[in-house]
């Protein structure tokens, strides 16, 4: 009978949620570097991906922005949108 208490103790403790100062939820952990403005803004129906090399850290940075740009500005003038965007361009070292 004691075990079922001290079980039931815990399975209660894990279901509450802990709140702020606020009584808000916490939010939850971001996996991106943006504020929340950059990601909800919605990329264009007719948004395609880009068809250029992805960026690794080994050739000309300022091509890359150049190309990333340019292919970009075909779509949208946006800044948000040029900011979620961009992180597909990279890879390897350059993204992390």
């Amino acid at each position: 009978m004691e075990k079922e208490r001290a079980a039931q103790g815990k399975t209660k403790s894990r279901v509450q949620t802990t709140t702020n100062e606020t009584g808000a939820r916490p939010r939850t952990t971001k996996r991106h570097p943006f504020v929340d403005g950059i990601m909800e803004v919605e990329l264009l129906a007719r948004w395609k991906g880009l068809t250029m090399s992805q960026y690794y850290g080994t050739t000309d940075l300022e091509e890359h922005m150049d190309v990333f740009t340019t292919q970009t500005g075909l779509y949208t003038s946006d800044d948000a949108i040029f900011c979620r965007v961009f992180p597909t361009s990279l890879k390897g070292p350059a993204l992390n």
